[in-house]
């Protein structure tokens, strides 16, 4: 695993038993998953990154895990692996008491490669926008225009 978070490893640790029997397999089948996926911390849990975007997230409780995966309405689910809207309360998967609570491990990589997929694609629209923008700058001449009146004097902006 390249791109890990010391606070994850703390997160894990510091988890109850039986989530760190959950979240230990579950953080290796994301780094298998998207080998430059980016640890971090927001909210106080760990969440996984790709192309500057959340790519998923897991967090432990008392008695439950909870996982979530970044635009979850976004993704084909002809299993009806994921809980969305009113229902993911719980996160994607549910009430994640055990490791038998989650999917197959074939089924969550692609999941998480579709995830993969709508981040890049938000990566190139986020390129083709700064392009855009930058193209549409005035240039210094149109910028001068804009400062001195006709007769050559400044005006305020």
């Amino acid at each position: 695993m390249r791109h890990t978070d010391p606070r994850t490893d703390a997160y894990i640790q510091n988890a109850p038993e039986y989530a760190q029997n959950i979240l230990k397999p579950l953080r290796i089948l994301i780094h298998k998953a998207c080998p430059d996926v980016c640890e971090t911390l927001k909210w106080q849990f760990p969440h996984f990154e790709y192309k500057g975007r959340i790519l998923c997230s897991f967090a432990a409780f008392k008695q439950h895990c909870a996982f979530t995966f970044r635009r979850a309405a976004d993704l084909p689910d002809p299993k009806g692996l994921l809980q969305t809207g009113e229902r993911s309360a719980m996160g994607h998967l549910g009430r994640i008491e055990s490791i038998q609570n989650l999917p197959a491990d074939d089924d969550m990589l692609l999941l998480l490669s579709h995830v993969m997929t709508l981040n890049e694609a938000d990566a190139v629209v986020k390129r083709k926008a700064i392009k855009k923008s930058a193209s549409q700058m005035p240039v210094q001449g149109e910028l001068n225009a804009a400062q001195t009146g006709d007769d050559g004097t400044e005006e305020a902006l």
